[in-house]
């Protein structure tokens, strides 16, 4: 089961919404599933059996609590008998990366430096809602409070930072320029190039790259990408055939395969993989 969550009012602005992974009996083909790039940060709480990513060949068991990066390619995930997580699909914007974003040493910086063990206020938040889970018998009632917990925590960590940022004026500025990149890029999908939007911004290629990099985790390129290959899906599972953000069907193919692992072909079949098949079967509210 897969269930997701709008935010209150107030914190739409910078969260998605909150996700919820649950099924207490896995049969061997649904352990394997797949994360796709969906251009936000995720901050995920693990409750029952161990995970697992899958990258390189190689199998990195997570932690109970990870926050998530922008994804640039697919990622597989192997998990135990059983699954229940919540997570938290944040949106890029001026507290995302004061609250969320900030790099710590750890051992779990894989996957091109995308995953990384949680923050201490983080390691609370879960601890909160493992004795929820510990002491709640009915599952509607247990996930009500849970998200009110985590309403609370966001709400409370929102107004540290956004008082933080009031005293900042550098950081409104830098803040406020990402997100009218961000806005550019979604404006000029269908031809979008680099080169055009150091002009529209006054900054040479290199710079404006390196700017982007450092604040979203991404290229512009990469980002332009992942927007376009979203979009694109939408129009496809419509019942639309035309290629309206792509050049051809083979630019189509492969950026299916690095987000995906699929071909379009085997994105249009019923999909085994829970979180790849629920984005794939629900004209999914990727926006």
């Amino acid at each position: 089961m897969i269930r997701q969550f709008k935010p209150k009012k107030n914190l739409e602005g910078w969260v998605d919404y909150v996700w919820l992974v649950c099924d207490e009996h896995l049969s061997d083909v649904h352990k394997h599933d797949i994360v796709i790039p969906l251009c936000h940060m995720n901050v995920v709480f693990n409750f029952l059996d161990d995970y697992f990513v899958d990258y390189d060949k190689k199998l990195y068991k997570m932690p109970g609590v990870v926050r998530v990066g922008l994804l640039d390619h697919a990622v597989k995930i192997r998990y135990g008998e059983s699954v229940f997580q919540i997570g938290i699909a944040l949106k890029l914007s001026e507290m995302t990366n004061a609250v969320f974003a900030k790099k710590h040493q750890g051992a779990y910086e894989i996957i091109k430096g995308k995953v990384y063990d949680g923050t201490p206020s983080l390691y609370a938040l879960y601890d909160a809602l493992c004795g929820l889970e510990k002491s709640t018998v009915e599952r509607e009632i247990k996930f009500e409070e849970m998200l009110q917990l985590i309403w609370g925590f966001l709400e409370q960590s929102m107004d540290k930072t956004l008082k933080a940022n009031a005293k900042n004026d550098r950081i409104i500025q830098e803040n406020g320029q990402i997100l009218h990149m961000i806005q550019y890029i979604e404006d000029h999908l269908e031809n979008f190039r680099v080169i055009q939007m150091a002009q529209a911004f006054n900054i040479s290629v290199s710079t404006l790259e390196r700017k982007f990099k450092k604040e979203v985790g991404l290229s512009p390129k990469t980002f332009a990408n992942i927007k376009r290959f979203l979009i694109q899906n939408k129009i496809q599972w419509s019942g639309e055939e035309s290629l309206d953000y792509y050049y051809d069907q083979a630019h189509l193919i492969k950026d299916t395969r690095r987000f995906t692992n699929k071909t379009p072909k085997h994105l249009n079949e019923q999909q085994k993989e829970i979180t790849l098949g629920y984005i794939f079967s629900h004209l999914n509210p990727l926006d």
